[in-house]
């Protein structure tokens, strides 16, 4: 009796592009985290420095 069902398919596809997708999701996953971090890292609020310049104002006559 011959077998039905070849456990070797060298062209089956069915699985790669899910991989694919799953490991772009992945990779996105990464960037924003990483995004994220070095805004917090880097970010936060810097104090604000008054701005001081004379203005030269005509007299009244």
């Amino acid at each position: 009796m011959a077998r039905t069902h070849n456990a070797i398919r060298p062209m089956d596809n069915t699985k790669g592009p899910r991989r694919v997708q799953s490991r772009w999701i992945w990779y996105l996953l990464a960037v924003i985290i990483v995004v994220i971090a070095l805004a917090w890292i880097d970010g936060g609020e810097e104090p604000l420095h008054p701005i001081v310049q004379e203005i030269e104002v005509p007299e009244r006559l």
